[in-house]
């Protein structure tokens, strides 16, 4: 993002709006104080905080020179196998460049220092590699490394596979029966590495690296030209892989049972592997069209190069590498259906001297506790089931892990090395048959890696403010509040040359200045986020890091900081930002910015009498609070009421729950937190859900010549009391309003119980009046089952709706600037949880259809505009064609001015019906549902049938033809009039 801060403030903005929308005050001293404690910092939301995202210091040589070296770290690898490791390694696993002769691709930037190491330590034995580092450190990339420098070393020795290999798919043919798709295949199928993750979730993102580095277009060609036509495989074994149970029962393969579930498994199977070249079609038609960066194909399975996909292909020809996670590995090994994955994989290595099995660990520093202890004892036996226990074949064992932190000194690094210790050795620790490994601690400490950060030097002084804040203003032009794409205007160039200026950089050059000048603000802003010498960089607050880097300003003036802050970071985005430019060197930090906002909860106030109606004071959004803040000479601070509003008319009322409770007096106390309730439910009580009984409302104004207004039904009673503000107890009845005038006057609420239908228990009365008091609209005679049956709303936005907001708003700033967004929500309650997903997307959906239904209506007055020739300029032609006795003009002016009619009006008033965008008359389909079926939104409710029949789904009845969505031809008139029923 070109303007993190820029677009932190949009969506608190935003936010804003919305609250002031939807929840509308209409006492305009209340809305102003509400304004100002939202934009706040600390209410609504925290500052941001910026936070260095550090790179890693680079290897001073690239993949290719480590293999052309002679005795380097690569140099137990055949020539042959080193070049078609690193061709492997540069055709996805690491960005390449088109090259030359020797080197048909070569390396963007070198490795960094800990993928080389792991790289070293990986191939040979004896050596465990755990690489710890940080997010975006490449640990996948460190022991994918010696990963494929193994694979790709015995590749080159495979024999070429036979005439017609992978080119049968069998699911195509309907009668056709499982053919594995290995078919052909001259050498031996084993797995040579087994990568355990945590979490299915991570297996899914490791499976779309895997893609890239070993089935791009790339990869296939290196695979055909150095591997004789052979291919590395590749699969995901977990409880998403289809389909389960054998592909041919060893003993009950001729019982009509076995024979029955293997047709309906081999039918399940057809599906999901045509389901799987669907949806790859589609992902790279997409990718032809719209040409990504990280392209969409990558992120599903594919059936024509080297993923196996399906349970019994890996049962059959186990893959080169099996990816799968702790728990179903525990299912393989204890299940005989998949006992020849391991049997082919044992064969393998006690028949081949030069057989290495890599076990890799993602996320080690999750297994710890009692599953860490599962995870060794299941280590343990796959070890034993492999044959890798026996003293003759330990040393074909190559560990690898990637972890977040690994301390390996003082008291914790003694702790880790013993974790280790215990979670492998001796398996892993020898180098050749005669060794009998290591069981010391000490033995793990030069085992793991560890990334190091690269700091960049710290710039000496301190820059000023206006050049940057210049910068920031000429980016923003035309922009609104937000930078989302630059334009190399004549300003923005001048501005860049002042910034540079003010940077020291002397390349006066716009397109090669802006490298240096993006590497300087990198330096500036990281080491402002040092604290102390010697430290690691943090993240800070942009307060802390204005103060660091900019000179003071002039006093007097307006401060410019915060813009000025922003037009720094941009200077670091700059090369990002699609300018023609030089790269910064790949250690440059970039940043990240954390915010921090929070769903509303509830509006509170303390308050006193005023003339007819309340003051309130004090505003605050912390629920639960009793008191407000003390005075600054000591004294506790007045009591705090929960606020209500009516949603008609905005009038405002006060809400508590209920406590001491007798006779005439009710005490409002702040809401309480159940904590029996959590985590299966939210802990807070709220108004919405609360009975009579629960909680009060107490109406502030004093009234003398009219009645609050009450339901239609009845149901509604309103009976005059007072409120103390210090106590909070509400007496009901009229004598204590003329003792003591520091009471507020007004009405609290009561209902009389609705009548139960028969059979039914009463319901308790809720505590949510059906009309509000002061201008009577009524939802008394709304369903019983609908939860607005009150006008009077508490001011709460609901953790679904928030996060809706904020992740809209998030969105469009990033796909402004053509990144690629993505959000993870969490709550702390379940039923939060649970909801949250189908109402975020419920809302946005809603949402999705307004604007579609505002888009729609403007583009239809728009095209009616564009040929409309107003009544009065026709009327006027008219005249003169009577006049000049121009019959035929006349005619033309008049058929023109009835062909108008239809649009006369809508030009006019600019209001269209809403029957003419959803479905006009014919079998013509409407603008409306046109435009939701081009964005694959159905637009009417659908429900696949029983027989789960995936050809009958929704988008087969509409056809695109140039960006323009129709109703499909082999549709029938009486079908596609079904389906406007349907779409109204």
């Amino acid at each position: 993002m070109l303007d993190p801060i820029g677009g932190f403030r949009r969506i608190q903005d935003f936010f804003v709006s919305y609250i002031e929308t939807n929840f509308r005050i209409a006492d305009p001293s209340v809305a102003t104080a509400r304004r100002e404690l939202l934009i706040r910092s600390g209410e609504f939301a925290a500052e941001p905080y910026i936070e260095p995202v550090l790179r890693y210091e680079s290897s001073d040589k690239t993949l290719e020179a480590l293999a052309e070296m002679d005795g380097g770290p690569l140099n137990s690898l055949s020539p042959e196998g080193r070049k078609a490791f690193v061709e492997l390694a540069l055709s996805g696993l690491f960005d390449s460049k088109p090259g030359d002769a020797a080197w048909p691709r070569r390396s963007v930037h070198a490795p960094y220092s800990h993928q080389t190491q792991m790289l070293e330590r990986g191939i040979r034995p004896g050596c465990p590699g755990i690489v710890t580092s940080g997010t975006g450190s490449g640990k996948t990339e460190s022991f994918m490394l010696p990963i494929l420098a193994a694979l790709s070393n015995e590749a080159v020795r495979w024999t070429r596979p036979g005439d017609g290999y992978l080119q049968n798919r069998w699911w195509n043919g309907a009668e056709t029966s499982w053919v594995s798709r290995r078919e052909g295949e001259k050498r031996p199928a084993a797995v040579r590495a087994l990568v355990l993750y945590p979490m299915n979730a991570l297996v899914e993102d490791q499976m779309a690296r895997l893609r890239k580095t070993l089935d791009s277009n790339d990869a296939r060609q290196v695979m055909a030209d150095r591997f004789d036509g052979n291919r590395i495989f590749f699969g995901q074994y977990t409880s998403a892989t289809p389909v389960t149970g054998y592909a041919s029962h060893p003993r009950l393969s001729n019982t009509s049972s076995e024979k029955s579930r293997r047709v309906r498994n081999l039918e399940k199977l057809r599906k999901a592997l045509n389901r799987i070249d669907s949806d790859q079609q589609a992902a790279r038609a997409f990718d032809e069209k719209e040409n990504p960066s990280d392209k969409t194909r990558y992120i599903f399975p594919s059936t024509d190069g080297g993923e196996m996909v399906s349970r019994w292909d890996m049962q059959s020809a186990p893959p080169d590498v099996l990816v799968t996670n702790a728990s179903m590995l525990g299912a393989m090994l204890s299940r005989e259906v998949e006992d020849k994955i391991f049997g082919a994989t044992h064969d393998w290595l006690m028949n081949n001297d030069d057989a290495y099995f890599y076990l890799v660990f993602d996320e080690l520093h999750l297994m710890r506790g009692s599953a860490g202890t599962e995870t060794a004892m299941l280590i343990k036996s796959l070890i034993i089931r492999l044959g890798l226990d026996n003293p003759k074949h330990r040393y074909k064992l190559r560990l690898l892990a990637s972890s977040a932190s690994l301390p390996m000194d003082g008291a914790d690094g003694e702790q880790s090395r013993k974790y280790l210790r215990d979670l492998f050795a001796p398996f892993g620790t020898c180098c050749d048959a005669l060794d009998p490994g290591s069981d010391k601690p000490d033995f793990w400490h030069n085992c793991v890696i560890q990334g190091k950060p690269f700091i960049p030097l710290k710039p000496s002084g301190k820059i000023p403010v206006r050049p940057f804040a210049a910068l920031m203003r000429a980016a923003l032009a035309d922009q609104g509040n937000v930078v989302r794409n630059l334009d190399m205007t004549d300003a923005l160039s001048q501005a860049l040359l002042d910034v540079f200026q003010a940077l020291g950089v002397k390349e006066q050059n716009i397109t090669q200045g802006i490298k240096q000048a993006a590497e300087t603000a990198a330096a500036l802003l990281t080491n402002a986020c040092i604290e102390k010498d010697g430290e690691m960089p943090r993240a800070m607050s942009p307060g802390l890091i204005i103060d660091k880097v900019f000179l003071k300003e002039e006093p007097g003036k307006t401060s410019e900081s915060e813009l000025a802050l922003r037009g720094l970071m941009l200077t670091r985005a700059l090369p990002e930002s699609g300018i023609d430019c030089d790269k910064p060197d790949n250690v440059t930090p970039a940043f990240r910015v954390h915010t921090f906002v929070r769903n509303i909860e509830g509006f509170f106030a303390s308050v006193s009498p005023g003339e007819k109606k309340a003051k309130f004071a004090d505003f605050c959004l912390e629920r639960g609070l009793s008191h407000a803040a003390s005075t600054p000479d000591g004294k506790r601070g007045r009591r705090l009421f929960e606020m209500l509003y009516c949603e008609a008319c905005g009038e405002l009322l006060l809400g508590g729950q209920k406590g001491q409770n007798e006779g005439s007096t009710v005490e409002l106390l702040p809401s309480a937190t159940n904590l029996e309730n959590l985590p299966e439910r939210p802990g807070s009580e709220y108004y919405d859900d609360m009975a009579l009984d629960e909680f009060a409302v107490f109406w502030p104004v004093d009234i003398v010549d009219k009645n609050p207004a009450g339901s239609e039904k009845g149901w509604d009673v309103w009976e005059k009391a007072t409120l103390s503000p210090v106590t909070g107890i509400v007496t009901v009845g009229q004598g204590a309003s003329a003792v003591n005038a520091d009471l507020v006057r007004g009405y609290l609420y009561f209902q009389k119980p609705a009548p139960s239908k028969k059979g039914e228990p009463a319901k308790k009365p809720s505590a949510q009046p059906f009309c509000c008091p002061n201008c009577g609209i009524d939802y008394s005679s709304r369903p019983a089952s609908n939860r607005s049956r009150t006008p009077i709303r508490a001011f709460r936005t609901g953790v679904t709706k928030s996060s809706q907001l904020v992740a809209t708003e998030l969105f469009e700033l990033l796909h402004a600037i053509g990144a690629e967004a993505k959000s993870i929500v969490f709550s702390d309650s379940r039923q939060d949880a649970a909801s949250m997903a189908l109402e975020i997307e419920r809302l946005h959906l809603r949402d999705l259809r307004r604007e579609i239904l505002v888009a729609a209506a403007r583009e239809m007055i728009r095209e009616a505009e564009s040929g409309y020739i107003s009544e009065n300029s026709i009327n006027e032609k008219m005249d003169l064609a009577i006049q000049a006795k121009d019959m035929d003009m006349f005619g033309k002016l008049y058929e023109l001015k009835q062909n108008q009619a239809d649009i006369a009006d809508l030009c006019k008033y600019r209001r269209v019906k809403i029957d003419k965008l959803l479905e006009p008359e014919g079998d013509s389909i409407g603008r409306i549902s046109s435009d939701l079926a081009g964005l694959g939104i159905s637009p009417y409710k659908y429900r696949s049938c029983s027989d789960g029949d995936d050809s009958n789904v929704w988008h087969a009845n509409f056809t695109k033809d140039k960006n323009i969505v129709k109703y499909h031809e082999k549709l029938s008139s009486s079908d596609r009039l079904e389906l406007k029923k349907k779409d109204i």
